[in-house]
């Protein structure tokens, strides 16, 4: 833990009571650099969750009731706001935005300045605001645990979502006809059905995929 760092800091939440007994739950071996911030839970016995092997580089701030899984990296200034969930081997960039409420699959990375506030399916990359850029190419081929057909049914799940020209729900049912999905597929599929079933606040819908050529 770094000079300067704040770990359980009071919720940044206009209707926090002071009172309130809160927690920040934080795993093994995480390196917390200067300045950075991660509020406790805002609700009474709830709390703000990080798993083991985090890196937070200078100035990186989670807010309250957000949930950080293993291996997460965030880059200088990044920012997770409020009741966000990352799950693990996420690469968040420099000056990156998470809005409250929102989804960031397993080994996503996002391109510098960036922000999204809709869901991001695991293995992608995002870019700009809302937008999937494609796969993260360089996570998939450095994952030790997928194999080669994982990343090619990781490829069909990804072309089914944003390039077969069917709909989300369209996207999904074909995806339920197959019974060879692996675990990796299997969870990008599971992630796309919890985006559809999300309730308020978090039926943010999913991020969508726009070229730089659109």
């Amino acid at each position: 833990v770094d000079a300067h760092t704040i770990l359980g800091g009071a919720p940044q939440d206009l209707k926090w009571n002071p009172s309130t007994v809160s927690y920040l739950q934080i795993g093994r071996d995480n390196v917390f650099r200067e300045g950075v911030t991660i509020s406790r839970a805002s609700k009474a016995d709830q709390a703000t969750v990080v798993g083991d092997r985090t890196y937070w580089m200078a100035c990186s701030h989670a807010g309250h009731d957000v949930t950080i899984g293993d291996e997460v990296i965030l880059c200088n200034n990044a920012l997770v706001g409020g009741h966000a969930r990352i799950a693990s081997r996420v690469f968040l960039s420099g000056h990156v935005a998470i809005h409250q409420f929102t989804w960031i699959g397993e080994g996503v990375m996002s391109q510098g300045k960036s922000g999204v506030g809709m869901h991001v399916p695991p293995y992608c990359m995002f870019a700009d605001t809302n937008r999937i850029a494609g796969l993260n190419a360089v996570g998939l081929r450095r994952n030790k645990e997928l194999t080669e057909v994982d990343r090619r049914q990781i490829k069909e799940v990804f072309r089914l979502t944003y390039r077969s020209g069917l709909t989300l729900q369209q996207a999904i049912e074909e995806m339920s006809k197959r019974n060879d999905w692996g675990s990796a597929a299997t969870k990008f599929h599971q992630f796309l059905q919890d985006v559809i079933a999300a309730r308020k606040p978090y039926n943010r819908g999913l991020c969508p995929h726009h070229s730089k050529r659109d």
